[in-house]
């Protein structure tokens, strides 16, 4: 979308009724001071969001938890122990170190390749489900606006994550616990994978009918 005199603009929707403001943001545009400190510090919310399960799991061991005891913590148990444990010095150095090669390689708009844990994915999966549907109950486009504006799309991921973290965590332990307990049926696991793909797409195939 464009204005008369050509800038690029984009669509607004404010109590219902659709507005156009200006797109100034491009490729090499020079930042001002304040937009410069307005980005720094989205990069240092973002860097938080991700980061927070990697420190708390951290402060969880420090307080002498196993891996273990980790993965099958809700968060409700987790939270007063990672609130109340204090981390060394050689713990908080090896920690900065992770969160500044995380950061000397965070580029907007674009998944890491940084491992995430299921607890994490789930966080994601969750957060970005309850974005989009409110972007599109407000007359917006996630996908367009992925694609044309990752920077806003992530800047209201990380509101919505900020707003909604500990109900969000709860809900991300719980669809794991629900999925620990599903069990495929009817399926000799075992059999199947060692089929060619030709030999199981038949069987697929029949089942949809």
């Amino acid at each position: 979308m464009a204005s008369e005199n050509g800038n690029k603009t984009q669509r607004l929707t404010i109590q219902g009724v659709d507005f156009e403001i200006s797109s100034p943001y491009i490729e090499g545009y020079q930042l001002k001071q304040n937009e410069a400190s307005a980005m720094n510090q989205l990069l240092a919310e973002n860097v938080r969001n991700n980061m927070a399960t990697t420190v708390r799991n951290a402060k969880l061991k420090a307080a002498g938890w196993s891996d273990d005891q980790i993965k099958s913590a809700k968060v409700e148990q987790m939270t007063p122990v990672s609130d109340t444990t204090t981390l060394s010095d050689d713990e908080i150095a090896e920690l900065q170190e992770t969160i500044s090669e995380y950061v000397s390689t965070y580029q907007f708009g674009v998944r890491t390749g940084r491992a995430r844990s299921p607890f994490e994915k789930a966080v994601e999966d969750i957060v970005t489900e309850m974005l989009d549907k409110a972007l599109k109950a407000n007359g917006f486009s996630p996908s367009k606006m992925q694609k044309e504006d990752r920077a806003k799309y992530d800047a209201l991921y990380t509101r919505v994550l900020d707003a909604n973290r500990e109900e969000v965590e709860a809900a991300a332990q719980a669809r794991l616990e629900s999925l620990q307990g599903l069990q495929i049926k009817g399926l000799d696991m075992k059999a199947e994978a060692a089929k060619s793909a030709d030999e199981i797409a038949p069987a697929v195939d029949a089942a949809a009918e």
